[in-house]
């Protein structure tokens, strides 16, 4: 007997959206790392989380004072990663359960509870997302 196809994401669709948004997240964390690197003043901290992209966004602001462009650039990309910080939460601290169902007709997700609140992350908010820090990554992080 054959199996059946659904153009639904299965499972491990679904989880492998997860990996892929956390990889892409790690990738800009550590290019931010690099140009924050070892400023003074900066504790461990603020070398993660929104501290870091404020850090990455005063240092890389100041680097390329005088080039207007490159400071919308960076100003978009600080922007965006702020943008993006709540679902990225969501899934790297909150994530409880997944469940892709096509047969069953209910939406891939993932079931995420942070702060006493269960928030549902569908496959098209990943999607958008990694969608997002690739369009960053690419645009800014090259070296």
């Amino acid at each position: 007997m054959g199996q059946i196809e659904t153009s639904e994401p299965a499972l491990k669709d679904l989880l492998s959206h997860v990996g892929l948004l956390l990889l892409k997240w790690g990738q800009m964390e550590h290019a931010m790392r690099g140009v924050v690197g070892g400023s003074s003043g900066l504790t461990a901290a603020s070398r993660q989380g929104k501290a870091l992209v404020d850090a990455w966004r005063e240092i890389a602001g100041a680097r390329a004072s005088g080039d207007v462009r490159r400071c919308a650039e960076i100003s978009r990309v600080a922007t965006e990663l702020e943008t993006l910080r709540p679902l990225r939460n969501l899934v790297c601290h909150g994530i409880q359960a997944a469940n892709s169902e096509p047969f069953a007709g209910r939406p891939p997700g993932l079931h995420c509870w942070l702060e006493d609140e269960e928030t549902v992350v569908s496959w098209d908010d990943l999607d958008d997302a990694i969608r997002r820090l690739e369009g960053v990554s690419g645009a800014f992080f090259r070296r």
